[in-house]
């Protein structure tokens, strides 16, 4: 994770830098003409981009790992017997479900964005933004999500982001 951020804030320093030096950019001395298009401009705060982030190399992970179980389907990949490679394919798509489910319970509990991560049975990781890390608000986070997926986990972790 600390590659994802080092990566993430090198990226953000570049845009910034490279933006400042448009801006300070003399203005050409032709005139615009009067039927160009304006141009709509999104810009995001960086915890957004940081959640949507840790969102895509999820989906990364996730859909490279069906990528590698199909291949069995297609004989490159002999690792693994065609039942094994369904049973994998079948259990990631619980593990794709039940991050989704955690998130849109922990955003229940009014968190504006939130990141879940499961490996298995006994491993969850919930990130949410939070100004406040308060251990009573890891309590209520755990204990809703235990309590949705009615089962103990042996190893959960909740980090805060402001």
């Amino acid at each position: 994770m600390n590659r994802q951020l080092v990566a993430f804030l090198s990226l953000f320093s570049l845009v910034l830098v490279l933006s400042v030096y448009y801006v300070m950019m003399p203005s050409p001395s032709k005139q615009l003409s009067a039927n160009q298009e304006s141009v709509n401009l999104t810009i995001k705060d960086a915890t957004t981009l940081y959640f949507e982030t840790l969102e895509m190399n999820r989906a990364k992970e996730h859909q490279d790992y069906i990528d590698e179980m199909i291949d069995v389907y297609k004989g490159v990949n002999n690792e693994y017997t065609i039942e094994e490679a369904f049973i994998n394919i079948s259990n990631r798509n619980k593990i794709i479900d039940e991050e989704n489910q955690i998130e849109e319970c922990v955003k229940n509990l009014g968190y504006t964005s939130c990141y879940a991560e499961v490996e298995g049975d006994d491993y969850i990781k919930v990130v949410v933004y939070s100004s406040t890390k308060d251990l009573l608000e890891v309590d209520k986070i755990m204990y809703q999500v235990q309590t949705m997926l009615d089962k103990e986990v042996s190893t959960f972790i909740v980090e805060f982001q402001e």
